[in-house]
């Protein structure tokens, strides 16, 4: 890092969280991948999901109903979207 980007840097870690968080999405927004990094990207994508497919397919693995996974994964408990309108 240079000495340019580590004064920054020292600078923005004395703002308030919320800022510092809306300046690190921006600051992400901006760095774009090439489209030769977006393709190896999604061909790396499309080979995992086959993987697990494949997995799920062959007894490798077992599904979980989303009702039990979502707590897991968020900490908060799981609202289907039906019983949000009745």
């Amino acid at each position: 890092m240079d000495t340019q980007a580590q004064h920054l840097l020292t600078e923005a870690l004395k703002l308030p969280a919320d800022t510092r968080e809306d300046l690190a999405v921006r600051l992400l927004g901006s760095v774009k991948p090439t489209e030769a990094e977006a393709e190896e990207v999604r061909q790396a994508w499309v080979e995992e999901i086959d993987r697990r497919v494949d997995r799920h397919e062959n007894g490798g693995a077992t599904a979980i109903p989303i009702e039990e996974a979502w707590p897991s994964i968020t900490g908060k408990p799981w609202q289907s979207k039906s019983s949000d309108h009745g």
